[in-house]
């Protein structure tokens, strides 16, 4: 799949320093986004190629097919959630675990990639 299919974005405030593409979850306020931490933080958007810096107002993709940068392989149509960087990963919960997912990935990809994904923001149990 090339290039980005750009879709709804929304304006936040940067609640730390933002790399391009990485899954993002709210911080201290409605406003204010940071990078998620892992697989079950409330994952809400990622960010678009721009970085930002804290205190910055900067764009986050909440729909459309954005791209995100992957944390390791992850295969096409398979469901993504975050790591300790927010990056892309493949959710695979233990069994019993519930964890968030931010989409399903739309191609297959390795670590340091980024790659298009279907925002649908929900959970997964193991």
């Amino acid at each position: 799949m090339a290039g980005r299919t750009d879709g709804l974005t929304k304006n936040f405030r940067a609640g730390a320093a933002l790399a391009p593409y990485l899954i993002l979850k709210f911080g201290a306020d409605d406003q204010t986004l940071v990078p998620a931490t892992g697989p079950t933080d409330e994952l809400i958007a990622t960010n678009v190629e721009l970085p930002a810096v804290q205190g910055e107002r900067f764009d986050a993709a909440i729909g459309g097919l954005p791209e995100v940068r992957y944390g390791g392989p992850i295969g096409r149509g398979k469901p993504i959630t975050s790591d300790a960087q927010g990056r892309a990963v493949e959710a695979t919960p233990a069994a019993g675990v519930r964890v968030r997912i931010i989409g399903f990935s739309m191609a297959t990809g390795v670590l340091g990639d980024v790659l298009a994904y279907r925002p649908a923001p929900g959970f997964m149990t193991g």
